[in-house]
């Protein structure tokens, strides 16, 4: 499964500003066309609740005529308030739409919602990295060959936890955003102790007016090579 992650950050590591109920964009329509461009690369896009709530419509590419399975991961503890029925993205017939979730609704709810919408339950949802490895073989299954993970930080965490993403796709948009606002990592719950991080080996990077495209390949398996420096403070003069 071929696993890439699509995203824009403040230079502060946010990717929504905070307290905003609806999709606030960070960066330029240059971003929004890389983000489509990108779309049109995979099968399937995955996100979380929140971003559906924001953004509750079809994620679009540029070509109008592919159909992009939708994968939703939400702890939905109330699915009609979270999950709206009436949202646009449910009207779309086309779509085939993925819930996971860790408890199945009732039958009288699922049957409330139209039928491309599949629902899976997710018993081990409170381990880290096992959404993402469900949702990985799920997919699988029903013949799905690449993803593209979209947020929010959770998610994202998700994936890492899993060591599932490939490569990263980061915008970094000229902004400061607060440390109220929704984290590229979630709630700063990262996934691995130091040293055995996730790295990331840069292969190509482009400047469009002020924002940065960076295009990532991340390794799990390697350590992080540490400097030792006889400074006490960790720098030499």
């Amino acid at each position: 499964m071929r696993v890439i992650a699509c995203l824009a950050a403040s230079l502060d590591g946010k990717i929504s500003p905070a307290h905003v109920e609806r999709y606030t964009r960070i960066t330029t329509d240059v971003d929004i066309q890389h983000l489509c461009r990108l779309r049109d690369t995979v099968q399937a896009v995955v996100y979380g609740g929140n971003t559906f709530r924001a953004y509750p419509k079809k994620h679009r590419g540029l070509d109008l005529d592919r159909t992009l399975h939708h994968v939703i991961l939400t702890r939905g503890q109330n699915i009609v308030q979270d999950l709206p029925i009436d949202a646009p993205l449910f009207q779309e017939n086309q779509i085939p739409i993925w819930i996971f979730i860790p408890q199945l609704p009732s039958i009288d709810t699922q049957a409330a919602y139209p039928d491309h919408v599949q629902w899976r339950a997710i018993d081990s949802f409170e381990i880290p990295g096992e959404p993402a490895k469900v949702i990985l073989n799920t997919l699988a299954q029903a013949g799905l060959e690449s993803i593209m993970v979209e947020g929010g930080g959770e998610v994202v965490t998700q994936f890492l936890k899993a060591q599932a993403i490939q490569e990263l796709y980061l915008t970094l948009s000229p902004l400061f955003l607060g440390n109220q606002a929704a984290g590229l990592t979630g709630n700063g719950n990262f996934p691995f102790a130091f040293p055995q991080i996730p790295q990331a080996k840069l292969l190509s990077v482009q400047q469009l007016e002020n924002e940065l495209y960076l295009h990532y390949q991340l390794a799990y398996e390697t350590s992080w090579p540490i400097v030792e420096s006889e400074a006490e403070d960790g720098f030499s003069n």
